[in-house]
């Protein structure tokens, strides 16, 4: 395999021969072009059929729709070429590059090396991943919608939304139920219709989109119930509630990992250690779940990351105590590396 990748990469490069690739996969030989692409460790090697060596350079083109937007081509002179992959009929004087990997001359409009429309009149590309002519719109290759003159990006550009006159989607994960028409974007990722809410192609269940707001950290409430991302968090007093750092919240009766309860926390003393540890006036808990008889006061992290942990009497690996370990005899300037059932390491 590594023979074959380093030939692959150096070959010698003779007649008929790849040999050194360009950053952007193409080798020019005496007679041939040749094209590497690559999955992972994977390559595969082809020729650039129809490709006039003699005359074939790559080139970086710029969008003059959209700044800062490039892609590379090859060219002959007289074909352009995307990947290894003749764009056949394309007129070089009016060739452009559009973006994604959208192009065009005067009479086509191409994804990659394949011709989409020869509506070029009537061109549109709407939120950069769709293109549009007078019957059809297309995402990549396929076409997406036969309803190009209602379809339109929801919100200001980058919403992710998008909508014709019978369907909605979040890029191109259709909104089930959605109601077009009164479709509009009420935060990050997040839209609303007549009806529903929508976290990215999600519907938030039981949501009410007139009071709805978006929070921090993926929290969102109305005036009924709190929510993560989509899922509501059953018992949870959307006029009391309170995000810490997620995965921790609390109201004034219930303290939350995530969207679930925390049982026995108490909410007026509840605080945050970090991101895995929280105690209240009675207890110490990693990720939402007690660490049964550790001391609040005293209690101290000694690995975060690898749930170690102590109190004035006993460490804990997780939730869990071990047994036989005294962390009076623990170095006072030690760093703890790992803990398990057997003992805590330094």
């Amino acid at each position: 395999m590594i023979l074959g990748l380093l030939y692959t990469l150096f070959g010698c490069g003779g007649d008929g021969k790849p040999g050194l690739f360009s950053s952007n996969g193409y080798h020019v030989g005496k007679e041939k072009v040749w094209y590497r692409s690559s999955t992972g460790m994977d390559y595969s090697v082809k020729e650039v059929f129809g490709a006039d060596a003699r005359t074939f350079a790559e080139r970086e083109l710029s969008s003059k729709m959209y700044k800062g937007a490039t892609a590379y081509y090859g060219f002959d002179d007289k074909s352009v070429f995307w990947a290894d992959a003749k764009i056949e009929g394309v007129d070089l004087p009016s060739f452009e590059y559009l973006c994604n990997q959208y192009s065009r001359d005067k009479n086509a409009v191409y994804y990659m090396a394949q011709e989409l429309t020869r509506d070029v009149a009537h061109l549109e590309i709407v939120g950069r991943d769709f293109i549009k002519d007078s019957t059809h719109v297309y995402y990549g290759s396929d076409v997406f919608s036969d309803d190009p003159g209602h379809f339109a990006e929801v919100g200001q550009q980058g919403s992710n939304y998008y909508k014709d006159s019978r369907n909605g989607w979040y890029n191109t994960y259709p909104l089930k139920d959605a109601d077009p028409a009164t479709l509009h974007i009420i935060g990050p990722n997040t839209a609303a219709d007549a009806k529903h809410v929508y976290v990215e192609m999600n519907e938030v269940e039981g949501a009410d989109q007139l009071t709805y707001q978006v929070l921090t950290q993926g929290y969102s409430k109305d005036a009924h119930h709190v929510y993560l991302n989509s899922e509501m968090i059953e018992g949870a007093d959307p006029a009391t509630f309170q995000i810490l750092q997620a995965p921790y919240s609390k109201d004034d009766k219930h303290c939350f990992n995530n969207a679930v309860v925390i049982a026995g926390a108490d909410p007026a003393s509840f605080q945050l250690i970090d991101e895995f540890y929280g105690k209240d006036n009675r207890q110490v808990f990693i990720n939402g779940t007690p660490i049964e008889g550790a001391d609040p006061a005293t209690f101290r992290i000694l690995n975060s990351n690898a749930g170690c942990s102590c109190d004035a009497k006993h460490a804990y690996t997780l939730q869990h105590r071990i047994e036989g370990v005294d962390p009076a005899k623990f170095p006072k300037n030690g760093q703890c590396k790992s803990c398990n059932e057997s003992g805590v390491t330094f």
